[in-house]
């Protein structure tokens, strides 16, 4: 059967065919969960290296409870602005 002229015709991509699609909402809090503590790290290095000040452990010790904050106001912000993203993106089908 052939579509009609103007109908969405949605075939199904390989991420839906291999589950990845469940993925994407929790890819932002995997990334910040990585990320965070990287970039604390250099951010940290970076500045103690531009400045005379000496680098603390306090400076390190703030490195994980930041990244544990991080991590869930990622768990809470991502997956919903990923599902509105998503969403918005999602081809209208005609219903007959």
């Amino acid at each position: 059967m052939r579509p009609q002229e103007g109908s969405v015709l949605r075939l199904p991509c390989e991420a839906d065919l291999l589950g990845l699609s469940r993925v994407k909402i929790i890819a932002p809090v995997i990334a910040t969960a990585i990320v965070s503590p990287v970039y604390s790290m250099l951010l940290l290095v970076s500045i103690t290296a531009l400045s005379s000040a000496p680098l603390t452990s306090a400076a390190f010790d703030a490195v994980l409870p930041t990244a544990i904050y991080n991590t869930v106001l990622a768990a809470l912000v991502g997956p919903l602005t990923v599902a509105i993203v998503m969403r918005r993106q999602a081809a209208e089908r005609v219903d007959w």
